[in-house]
């Protein structure tokens, strides 16, 4: 037969492995996220009141106190997206496991498998994307990007198109990449 994740693993295995390794991790995940809020929000009071009573000392009216809000916010998205990519795998293998005349393995793993391993893209971008010099960046390469593809679209057309098309196609670069 063909090679395929559940042709290797025995049914119950994958079971386990999910019973076993998913959902605690799961649970150890927003455990470990949670305890990592607690510092931060402990750290962000500190903060607070040390500012706070600079203020006082100066009497000016105290800065406004940083919010709490981003890092539940962040905290909240990295566990809801670990928890919708992993998931419909894990659930998916729990039913094929109970219910042999269901044929889900090619879904299992052309599509839901992917979904959970594209979850390692997700929490770089995740954390870069609250931070506005790294959304900057983005946006300046994704632009850089977008002028060299229309670049070498412009040339590929003018190669086809004769020289006439070709120097046409090299002005336009040229005020392009200038703009």
């Amino acid at each position: 037969g063909s090679c395929s994740f559940f042709a290797v693993f025995h049914p119950r295995f994958v079971l386990t492995l999910s019973c076993v390794g998913f959902f605690p991790a799961l649970l150890l995940f927003v455990f470990f996220y949670c305890d990592i809020l607690k510092i931060a929000s402990t750290h962000s009071q500190q903060i607070r009141n040390t500012e706070h009573a600079g203020a006082l000392a100066r009497a000016h009216r105290p800065p406004r106190t940083p919010s709490d809000f981003k890092a539940v916010r962040t905290v909240a998205i990295l566990i809801g997206s670990f928890t919708l990519s992993w998931s419909p795998f894990l659930i998916t293998s729990i039913v094929q496991v109970a219910c042999q005349e269901c044929h889900l393995y090619l879904v299992l793993e052309q599509y839901l498998w992917l979904l959970g391993v594209g979850n390692s893209l997700l929490n770089p971008l995740i954390y870069a994307y609250w931070q506005k010099e790294v959304r900057q960046q983005f946006s300046q390469m994704a632009l850089a990007m977008k002028k060299w593809l229309a670049a070498c679209l412009l040339l590929l057309s003018a190669r086809d198109g004769g020289p006439e098309g070709r120097r046409e196609s090299v002005r336009y670069i040229t005020t392009m990449s200038h703009s």
